[in-house]
C-alpha cells in the first residue's frame, strides 16, 4: 500500500510562498491546508482560493485535505452561522481540489453528561454531510470534543454508516490517555488517513515521530492492508507557530526538543517520519502515472 506524505505547512511559516518552498525542500507534494498568509482556510474568499490554486499548480503541490476548524467550537454556541461558514469552505475545498475535509465533534461542557449532547452532535454532523457536495468528511479525534477517545469515535462512525471517515491522530489519543494499539484495532476499518503527531504519556510533550509513545512505526506497519493511497500528514507541534493560540484552547505547547525556527522544526518532523518509513522497509518512489512520490514496501 502506498503512503503519501502531506503536512501542515503553516507550522513552518504563515507565508504561503514560504510554505510551498518548505514543501520543495522536504520533498512533499501535498499540503493539509489550515493557515494561509495569516488567515484560516475557512476564511478564504473564492478569489483567494483560486489564486492559491494557481500558486500550488505552479509548484506541483496539491491539497490533501482542508484542515477546517468546523466542529471545534462549543456545542452550545450558535450553529447557523457556523454552518454558513462551513458551506463557504466546501466551495473552497472544491476550488482547491481537496481530497478530504477535516471536521470535529464539538467541545462539550466539562460539568455535564457528555452523552446528553449526542443527538445534537449527530444532527449537526448530518447537516455537514448534507452540505459536503461529495467531498469526504473526516473526523479527527481531539481532546475535549465528543470524539476524543476510540469508543466515541467508533460510535460516531457507526452512526453514519460510513458516510464519514476517521483521521487517526496518535498524539491526541495519548493526550486523552487512550492506548494506541487498542484504539487502532477498534478503529482500523474506519481510518482514512493519519496525522503524524507524536507525544509522551508521562509529560504530554510533543516529539518527532518515533520518539514518543504514539507507536508511529507500529501503526504504519500495521495499516499496510490496502492498495489505496493513504496520507501521512505531518503535524509537528514542535514549536509555537503563528495561529497556534487561535487553534487551541490553551496558549502553551509542550515540546521536549528545542528548534531555532519553525521551518527547522517542521523539517525535523518530516525527517523523523522518513526515518520511521525507512525502518519499516518503505522506500520513496516516483509514480510516473500519478505524477507524485509514494512510499512503498521494498
Amino acid at each position: 500500500m502506498p503512503y503519501i506524505l502531506s503536512g501542515f505547512t503553516d507550522e513552518a511559516s504563515s507565508n504561503f510562498s514560504d510554505q510551498l518552498h518548505v514543501c520543495d525542500v522536504n520533498g512533499i507534494q501535498w499540503i493539509e491546508l489550515r493557515g494561509i498568509n495569516g488567515k484560516s482556510v475557512s476564511d478564504l474568499t473564492p478569489y483567494e482560493a483560486r489564486e492559491i490554486k494557481k500558486e500550488m499548480d505552479n509548484s506541483n503541490v496539491s491539497v490533501s485535505a482542508i484542515a477546517s476548524p468546523f466542529g471545534k467550537v462549543d456545542i452550545e454556541k450558535d450553529f447557523p452561522s457556523h454552518l454558513e461558514k462551513f458551506k463557504r469552505s466546501v466551495e473552497t475545498a472544491q476550488i482547491l481540489d481537496a481530497k478530504y475535509f477535516r471536521f470535529f465533534s464539538f467541545y462539550l461542557p466539562e460539568d455535564k453528561d457528555r452523552e446528553q449532547y449526542y443527538d445534537t452532535i449527530c444532527e449537526r454532523i448530518d447537516t455537514f454531510i448534507g452540505h459536503s457536495n461529495g467531498i469526504t468528511l473526516c473526523h479527527e479525534n481531539e481532546r475535549n470534543v465528543y470524539g476524543r477517545d476510540e469508543h466515541s469515535c467508533k460510535k460516531l462512525y457507526d452512526e453514519f454508516g460510513g458516510k464519514i471517515k476517521l483521521i487517526f491522530d496518535p498524539a491526541n489519543f495519548i493526550q486523552h490517555g487512550s492506548d494506541i494499539e487498542n484504539a487502532y484495532h477498534l478503529l482500523k476499518d474506519a481510518i482514512e488517513y493519519f496525522h503524524i503527531n507524536d507525544c509522551l504519556y508521562e509529560s504530554l510533550q510533543y516529539v518527532p515521530a518515533g520518539f514518543g509513545d504514539g507507536k508511529v512505526e507500529w501503526l504504519i506497519d500495521a495499516f499496510d492492508n490496502s492498495e489505496r493511497d493513504v496520507f501521512l500528514s505531518v503535524e509537528p507541534h514542535l514549536k509555537i507557530f503563528n495561529g497556534y493560540v487561535n487553534l487551541q484552547k490553551e496558549d502553551k505547547l509542550l515540546s521536549k526538543y528545542v528548534y531555532p525556527t519553525t521551518k527547522r522544526a517542521f523539517s525535523a518532523a518530516v525527517s523523523a517520519l522518513k526515518e520511521v518509513l525507512y525502518s519499516t522497509s518503505y522506500e520513496q518512489k516516483r509514480n510516473l502515472k500519478k505524477g507524485y512520490d509514494e512510499w512503498v514496501r521494498k
